[in-house]
């Protein structure tokens, strides 16, 4: 019997994982400025297939560093500190949600209301390790006294064996036609940049901060047919698209050749321009970029991020800011789609530069309203190139101010502060025209917020 006001059936989960570890570090230093360090690790888990259950992940790295500002050579005043560095090693990822057993769930059979099993997640025997092997080059500065110092870091990433859905024979399970295995690879490079300077130190002071990150990455290798990800190729790009020799995110578009003199899209079919709206889905679905009908933008993720901390300082005044720059990426702009605007009453402001009557071809891009209505009319247009624009933008994230002075009260020290704060400022700059955020581009940005507060310490 089943207690009054306890619904559904009851449930159990038991889940153990099991981890060992066997690791050992070394380092050694010569003449204070020649150093060498070293790790060596051995990784096991009750996760991981027969197969491989019993073979370890053998994890290292390995570095080597040199403090040239050390030696006799490089005895110039100007030069506070100079260390360069290399290391090179691997690491591990696993996913725990994997078991070496397939799992099954107890249920009733469908006409004998006889005890059944269903197997809900199959068991992988040949399951390993992701492994990601990074290699990096750095320099450490220090220049005129500290007036100038940072850090500058070039690396590469090589990922593989790394988890992914791949095709799979569900006759064998019934239960999906996909299963995770590790059949991905890729490979990412960048660089980390940081500067500090001291720009006045005097009555007033002003020192700033310059945060750059420039990262690009590529699939190298994913066993899985090319259309399973074109879908999401065509999208906005926030969805991993793991298509070899292209980014993580990466954002295509229809190529679009313009309205016809009825305000119908047109594209690209077999090199010519078309406006058979299945025939140019089916090239792009099954073709992908090789078919002619669509084309590769770039990222839908930034490729460059940046940020300028300022900091001025006056007496017992402090005030700072903070500008942030993304760049080299895209993204695909709101347009109207006549199926959501019928059936959901949703539409945006492209809608009123629709085509209405002859010639209006030539100052619009957006089409004529057609009914009944043809949906892949609609995503020639809304997935097609002329709303694939730069998001590159700088923005103003916030400004500080703040009022900190020591006062002497009844023989005790009491500190007084008083702070403000306002961020998302909004939009500095950016690359496209149409005053659209590339953050926020189906939503409304966050709103500017203001705070303020004040600190007593007695």
């Amino acid at each position: 019997m089943v207690p009054m006001g306890i619904t559904g059936s009851p449930s159990f989960t038991d889940r153990v994982n099991r981890f060992v570890s066997l690791y050992s570090n070394w380092s050694y230093i010569f003449k204070d400025r020649y150093a060498w360090s070293g790790s060596f690790r051995k990784d096991g888990g009750n996760i991981f297939g027969a197969k491989t259950n019993d073979k370890w992940s053998p994890l290292w790295s390995t570095g080597l560093s040199w403090d040239i500002g050390k030696e006799s050579f490089i005895a110039l005043k100007d030069v506070d500190r100079l260390k360069l560095r290399a290391t090179y090693g691997y690491s591990g990822n696993v996913d725990l949600r994997k078991t070496p057993q397939p799992i099954a769930s107890v249920t009733a059979g469908t006409y004998t209301r006889l005890p059944a099993l269903t197997i809900s997640k199959l068991n992988d025997p040949s399951l390993r390790w992701e492994k990601v092997s990074t290699f990096n080059l750095g320099l450490d500065f220090s220049l005129f006294k500290g007036r100038l110092s940072g850090t500058v870091d070039h690396y590469i990433k090589t990922g593989k064996d790394l988890y992914g859905l791949t095709d799979f024979d569900y006759t064998a399970w019934g239960k999906s036609n996909t299963v995770t295995k590790n059949v991905a690879s890729m490979r990412g490079k960048g660089w980390d940049i940081t500067l500090s300077t001291n720009n006045l130190d005097k009555a007033v002071k002003w020192n700033s901060r310059l945060l750059l990150n420039l990262n690009k990455n590529r699939t190298t290798a994913y066993y899985r047919a090319l259309n399973g990800g074109v879908s999401s190729f065509l999208g906005d790009g926030n969805t991993i698209t793991p298509i070899p020799g292209m980014p993580l995110n990466a954002l295509s578009a229809f190529k679009w050749m313009g309205l016809d003199s009825e305000g119908n899209p047109q594209g690209i079919l077999r090199g010519e321009v078309s406006k058979d709206y299945i025939g140019i889905n089916n090239a792009a679905f099954n073709d992908g970029l090789e078919g002619g009908s669509i084309v590769f933008y770039g990222s839908a993720k930034p490729q460059v991020y940046g940020s300028l901390i300022n900091t001025f300082g006056w007496k017992s005044w402090t005030l700072s800011l903070n500008v942030s720059y993304k760049g080299d990426y895209y993204f695909r702009k709101p347009a109207t789609s006549y199926y959501n605007l019928f059936n959901r009453g949703t539409a945006f402001p492209d809608f009123e530069m629709r085509w209405q009557q002859a010639g209006d071809e030539l100052k619009t891009s957006v089409p004529s309203v057609q009914y009944p209505l043809e949906d892949f009319r609609d995503a020639l247009y809304v997935q097609s190139e002329v709303n694939v624009l730069k998001a590159d933008h700088l923005r103003l994230e916030y400004i500080n101010i703040s009022w900190d002075k020591t006062l002497r009260l009844q023989q005790r020290d009491l500190r007084v502060k008083f702070y403000g704060n306002v961020s998302n400022l909004g939009l500095l700059w950016t690359a496209n025209k149409q005053n659209i955020d590339p953050e926020f581009p189906y939503r409304i940005s966050p709103p500017t917020t203001l705070s303020f507060g004040c600190q007593l310490n007695y």
